[in-house]
């Protein structure tokens, strides 16, 4: 028998699915037609098919890494947030709605998106390993991919290297995303198939590892350069042989550091390693960045999701968890909704004039409600939104019964009275206009001042426009003379949510300005000004619904890949462009870490971190005399900002330091579509009731099937096809 032709089969059909197919040929019998592979011999004997297998391969890695299904794992992250519930983000990721802590995962082949977020990326993956299977299969039963085959086959070399790292990358995948797995690679003996046995995830990421080793020593036997199509059809990057040995290490260093699943494992790792690795990665020699090419049949196609859907500012935002950490004042975590009458945002007046000082002074409002109390940002006068008022904020330190104290640095007029009546008007659409009020002092009302009406129609208003004895302002009630108009004490006007930053320290937040004119494109944004941030953008625009319950909405936006993003809610990008998934900050980090867990060098760690921290956020620099605890607390910071966008890898990232809410699944299961066939119990992870990677126990029934590895991942993709992906977003 012919076990490495049977390995092709397999290569080519689901891999518990088919291996009862591969029984169902006759076994030995390589004459009997295999509906599982039916172009097998062509595909063996053409040099120029199983190349473009490897800029296939390529293609389908990044649906994996950045896909549709991926989506629900940023948000289980609390990186990203959405309430939409395409690709079941929202029965993943919400809290209280449908799951009382998180949903686990609902591992079933009939469950529609639900249980395609299971299996997604292990037939994605597993797709990935049998292209690669397929080019070294060949090459070793003696394909070359020069012409004459002569000794010094360049190409060969290459394409050898190329598959055998996208075998490292599809077992890396695997042992980082599910529990186990199967090994098959070109040299699989399947004599008797269905006793092929499952992996460990341990046992996959040693896999990998090899794989990656081995494709590093392959990658530097020749010079040679990739085919830039593999990257992107159309401007895709051609990458030389010792970048891509330097890539190699950057892979094998986020497989170690990221791999586990809580903080127990994560203390175990070998960080000594991730350094070594990292160390020869892509920001050690001159740094690059690892990049596909979005073009607009990829876009079309949906390969990318997560950064679409994740720079699409009326889409997805910034979780307050990752808001909070960059502007801690302005963006508060959760989101001040007005649900928690201690959380919600305060409104009053003032009731004396304030003169303003440098030093800390006492003021008493009009009222102090519960949510009136130390440590929070408020302001005086300034609407909502409005980051033109810029020392109208200060923070609360201390209250009593009464007052409350802050240093206030602006000076303000005491109340005053209307001298004649306001009636509220509208225009013959019934929308509120602009009306004329008269009051006894113009003292400190100025356009755009934030005032407070008080009386029995108590209101809150901003001012239009002023003359020398009036101001305009669109009234919603009715007011009688003598009311007082006096400067609001309040936070965001008292409205749910969060402000904008003003000017952050970090500028890849900067002031959140965004876009070419205020309110673009209806998300209440500022026009962008010199301190428009990099990295983060904000929307004075709520943009999920209520109804579905906590989403961790903030304000915040993330455009750091803004030309990616949805075409409609970018600065007129079409969501083509360059799409990084591995920068040189990322290797950066790891290689920090790598040196702060492993006790290494720590000035070099703190240079390192400060390669994102000073360069990028232009923050202080370290000197590694911090110590681990202030070290590791920055690294994690800048990995909050730089990993963001990068697939699953925030899941990854927050899973090993335990930073997902309880509930949260730390992997996923094997499908419950291949359990089937292995006639194996069906079982899955998280949820309240089986939390984090405790499994349960279900049942299991034989299903017969021939659907192919590559089937199942194309009639997944195909759910998305034909423009559906825009058909359905925020649903």
């Amino acid at each position: 028998m012919n076990s490495h032709r049977e390995v092709s089969m397999l290569r080519m059909s689901s891999l518990a699915a088919a291996l009862a197919a591969v029984l169902a040929t006759g076994g030995c019998d390589l004459n009997v037609e295999n509906p599982n592979a039916p172009d097998k011999n062509r595909v063996f004997s053409d040099p120029a098919t199983l190349q473009q297998l490897l800029g296939g391969a390529f293609r389908t890695w990044v649906d994996d890494r950045d896909g549709y299904y991926v989506m629900p794992l940023t948000t289980q992250a609390d990186n990203y947030s959405a309430s939409w519930n395409n690709a079941a983000i929202r029965l993943y990721s919400s809290v209280g709605v449908e799951c009382p802590v998180r949903c686990g995962w609902t591992n079933s082949s009939t469950a529609g998106d639900a249980g395609l977020v299971v299996e997604a990326q292990y037939y994605g993956y597993y797709t990935v390993l049998s292209s690669a299977n397929d080019v070294l299969f060949a090459v070793q039963n003696g394909l070359c991919f020069d012409d004459d085959c002569a000794a010094d086959d360049s190409l060969t070399s290459r394409n050898t290297a190329i598959a055998t790292m996208l075998q490292g990358m599809a077992l890396a995948g695997i042992s980082l995303m599910y529990d186990q797995g199967f090994f098959v690679d070109e040299n699989t003996d399947l004599s008797n198939p269905l006793a092929l046995p499952l992996s460990s995830r341990a046992e996959l990421r040693d896999s990998a590892l090899k794989k990656f080793d081995a494709a590093f020593t392959q990658a530097g036997l020749k010079a040679w350069t990739t085919e830039g199509s593999w990257m992107g059809v159309n401007l895709g990057t051609p990458y030389t042989n010792t970048e891509i040995q330097e890539l190699i290490r950057t892979m094998q260093a986020e497989l170690v550091a990221l791999w586990p699943r809580n903080g127990v494992e994560n203390a175990a790792a070998n960080w000594a390693q991730v350094a070594t690795y990292a160390s020869g990665g892509i920001s050690s020699t001159t740094p690059f960045s690892w990049e596909f090419y979005i073009d607009v049949s990829a876009r079309d196609a949906g390969i990318e999701y997560v950064k679409s859907w994740g720079n699409s500012i009326g889409t997805m935002r910034v979780d307050t968890r990752v808001a909070h950490l960059l502007d801690p004042l302005s963006q508060e975590d959760p989101w001040p909704d007005g649900l928690t009458p201690a959380k919600s945002n305060p409104l009053t007046r003032v009731t004396a004039a304030i003169t303003g000082s440098a030093a800390p002074q006492v003021i008493t409002p009009l009222s102090m409600p519960a949510s009136l109390y130390a440590g929070r940002q408020l302001a005086i006068e300034c609407g909502p939104f409005d980051v033109s008022c810029v020392g109208d904020r200060f923070v609360v330190t201390g209250t009593t019964a009464t007052t409350f104290t802050a240093v206030v640095t602006q000076s303000y007029p005491g109340p005053t009275t209307l001298s004649g009546s306001v009636t509220a008007q509208v225009d013959t659409a019934d929308n509120p206009i602009s009306v004329a009020a008269t009051p006894a002092s113009m003292t400190g009302i100025t356009a755009g001042a934030f005032l407070w009406i008080d009386d029995d129609s108590t209101e809150a208003l901003l001012v239009d426009s002023v003359t020398a004895t009036t101001f305009f302002a669109t009234f919603l009630k009715d007011h009688p003379s003598g009311s007082v108009v006096a400067a609001a004490i309040h936070r965001n006007g008292g409205a749910p949510g969060n402000w904008c930053p003003l000017t952050s320290p970090d500028k890849r937040v900067g002031d959140g300005s965004y876009g070419p004119t205020d309110d673009f494109n209806g998300y209440a944004t500022l026009a962008a000004t010199a301190n428009a941030g990099t990295d983060f953008a904000c929307s004075g625009v709520a943009i999920f619904n209520p109804s579905r319950g906590r989403y961790h909405q903030s304000n915040l936006q993330h455009v750091r890949y803004q030309a990616l993003g949805g075409s409609t809610e970018n600065l007129g990008g079409d969501g083509t462009g360059q799409d990084p998934f591995y920068t040189p900050q990322m290797n950066d980090l790891l290689w920090a870490e790598g040196l702060i867990r492993s006790g290494g060098n720590m000035a070099q760690a703190a240079g390192l971190i400060n390669n994102s921290r000073v360069t990028r956020g232009g923050l202080p620099p370290l000197t590694g005399a911090e110590g681990v605890p202030a070290l590791l607390t920055a690294l994690q910071y800048e990995q909050e900002i730089e990993f963001m966008g990068q697939g699953a890898t925030a899941f990854f990232n927050r899973r090993r330091i335990d930073g997902l809410l309880s509930g949260t699944p730390r992997h996923m299961p094997i499908p419950a579509k291949e359990l089937d066939v292995l006639t194996r119990a069906v079982y899955t992870f998280g949820g309240p009731n089986l939390p984090d990677m405790v499994s349960g126990v279900g049942g299991g029934s034989r299903r017969s099937s021939r659907e192919t590895v590559r089937d199942r991942w194309n009639a997944i993709r195909s759910l998305r096809s034909g423009g559906l992906f825009d058909a359905l977003r925020r649903r």
